[in-house]
């Protein structure tokens, strides 16, 4: 009785391993264009269509002055929360617009 138990056992985890179906991505899965390549290629359509024209634009639209700024790191949290707060003040109507803002720290 014990023999015939193990066998089938055996018989049932050798049945199992080798009709197991398994798959690492269904073939049904929609493939979807991320937003990062649907920007690259709005940008493509974009510049493909200017055809040789010039478009001077300032930098940060004349907003933020890179020479004053400099270089700064994305942790620091303080410089990002100052312009968040700015930029809420004048979309509220409550700072008037500058045309020669400049970015102080």
């Amino acid at each position: 009785m014990c023999i015939i138990m193990k066998s089938l056992c055996l018989i049932l985890v050798l049945f199992i391993t080798i009709y197991q179906h398994v798959e690492a991505i269904p073939i049904t899965r929609l493939k979807r264009v991320s937003d990062q390549r649907l920007a690259e290629l709005e940008t493509l359509v974009a510049l493909s269509k200017m055809s040789g024209k010039l478009v001077t634009v300032p930098l940060g639209f004349g907003k933020v002055d890179p020479k004053t700024i400099g270089r700064r790191r994305r942790s620091q949290s303080r410089l990002l929360d100052s312009l968040f707060n700015r930029s809420a003040e004048e979309n509220a109507g409550e700072l008037e617009y500058e045309e020669d803002y400049r970015y102080h720290k």
